[in-house]
């Protein structure tokens, strides 16, 4: 785990499971800043969820290898989505921002997009993630199944990310 500098990252996993860069067998999550405030989380194995918001407001999120989710938000305020069968997608777009959703099998996809770059990301049944971004962040999540991933970036750079049932995530990056 590497923190920049403005950063200070704390990670620490309540239940059966200490993590730093590996957590239990099957599951390894690495977790790093690098400038300009990027996060990134890995857990694997079925499942990787990617979520981008860069500092012009593009997010981006996919799971692998049967779960693919993109989230595109940036400046021009339109709205793309695009469902394969058996998917349902809600959007929800709130000005300042361009949705793009592309869901893959066995998934309700909801995204909100509101003011100040927030973004809520659910996806249902195996796993609801939660996304809030804020400007000049870059965020990446990887999630693996029966995980509940919530990850909150708030305007005093605060990550929050809980992975449960087998264990929750907390992830702190706070500005020094």
């Amino acid at each position: 785990m590497h923190s920049i500098p403005q950063y200070t990252l704390h990670l620490h996993s309540i239940s059966q499971y200490t993590l730093h860069v590996h957590s239990i067998p099957q599951y390894t999550l690495h977790m790093h800043s690098i400038p300009q405030y990027t996060l990134h989380v890995h857990s694997i194995p079925q499942y990787q969820l990617h979520v981008h918001s860069i500092p012009q407001y593009t997010l981006h999120m996919h799971s692998i290898p049967q779960y693919t989710l993109h989230v595109h938000s940036i400046p021009q305020y339109t709205l793309n989505v695009h469902s394969i069968p058996q998917y349902t997608l809600h959007v929800y777009s709130i000005p300042q921002y361009t949705l793009h959703v592309h869901s893959i099998p066995q998934y309700t996809l909801h995204v909100h997009s509101i003011p100040q770059y927030t973004l809520h990301m659910h996806s249902i049944p195996q796993y609801t993630l939660h996304m809030h971004s804020i400007p000049q962040y870059t965020l990446h999540v990887h999630s693996i199944p029966q995980y509940t991933l919530h990850m909150h970036s708030i305007p005093q750079y605060t990550l929050h990310m809980h992975s449960i049932p087998q264990y929750t995530l907390h992830v702190h990056s706070i500005p020094q």
